[in-house]
């Protein structure tokens, strides 16, 4: 009898976990996924705050050979990456040869540069789009 009784006092217990078991399943099984892709953004818009540009490394030889890497990236609002924009640098004080290697932007919003010069100095480079300047500098030491 203890055994009948023991048997019916689980069987709620076992719908429970049943019930549970299957909407997990379900929940798992509709849950969407979100994947960041670093694709373009199809429009031309783009946010100067939300942009940025780096240089590597940040201290070089003033040779004339050892170079710098300069890349900007122009993103949209949504950290998209905005292709097909033109970059140009400026740089303070004047002096430095800047080699450009892509200065439109691709698909990730990326553009490249190169930076080299024979004269000793602290440089400070800044990025420009449709005339705006980009909030972000980089300053690069050349001894």
């Amino acid at each position: 009898m203890n055994a009948t009784k023991n048997r019916k006092s689980l069987a709620p217990v076992l719908i429970i976990v049943i019930v549970f078991l299957l909407i997990a399943g379900a929940m798992f099984l509709n849950r969407q996924q979100t994947i960041f892709k670093g694709q373009a953004s199809p429009s031309k818009t783009y946010s100067l705050q939300n942009s940025y540009i780096f240089g590597s490394p940040l201290t070089a030889t003033a040779n004339g050979q050892e170079k710098v890497k300069i890349s900007v990236f122009l993103l949209n609002q949504q950290g998209l990456g905005v292709e097909k924009k033109q970059i140009n640098l400026k740089t303070t004080p004047a002096g430095l040869d800047i080699e450009t290697a892509q200065d439109i932007t691709d698909k990730t919003g990326q553009t490249i540069f190169y930076a080299s010069t024979k004269s000793p100095g602290r440089f400070q480079i800044s990025a420009q789009v449709d005339g705006q300047t980009l909030p972000q500098i980089v300053t690069v030491n050349f001894r």
